[in-house]
């Protein structure tokens, strides 16, 4: 019998695209389940130290449903762009969107250092008040070509 793959396998095979979670209020709320969600998130992409490389964005849950005994319950997944085609301006959640260096968006320990500091700027230090938090790597290169069709960086995130 073959054993089935883990969440870890299925979510780094298959890596493409930007990466979106859901995160229910006890998780978005409390910054050490941020910091623990991003941590298993990690390890799923397929290095349990950092990002991958992926651009990651964390969404307040937003889809319930409620049975017939009251209970509420995670509703299916609806998509961003299906969400943001039909939101009205003042159903639009707030955005924090944070810039990672590629040193610091390869360290697990350091973007959930990061994130504490950004719970902290939106507010209040022990959550992200609110906002959907999206990560990525800083990608703006500049390069300077001479000449003699020398290439150099001169700014950006490795040519600092």
């Amino acid at each position: 019998m073959l054993e089935e793959d883990t969440v870890a396998d299925k979510m780094t095979r298959k890596l493409s695209g930007p990466i979106h979670v859901s995160l229910p209020a006890s998780v978005a709320y409390d910054l050490p389940s941020l910091q623990k969600s991003i941590s298993l998130l990690a390890e799923g992409l397929g290095c349990k130290t950092c990002f991958s490389g992926a651009d990651c964005t964390f969404h307040f849950e937003r889809n319930y449903v409620i049975n017939e005994r009251f209970e509420l319950a995670s509703g299916p997944s609806v998509s961003h762009e299906y969400r943001a085609a039909f939101a009205s301006p003042s159903q639009v959640t707030q955005l924090a969107r944070v810039q990672l260096h590629p040193t610091i968006n390869r360290n697990i320990e350091k973007i959930k250092e990061v994130t504490a500091k950004v719970a902290g700027e939106l507010g209040h230090v022990g959550c992200c008040s609110g906002f959907d938090l999206s990560f990525g790597e800083e990608v703006e290169r500049i390069f300077y070509a001479d000449a003699k069709a020398n290439v150099q960086a001169i700014g950006g995130a490795r040519g600092e």
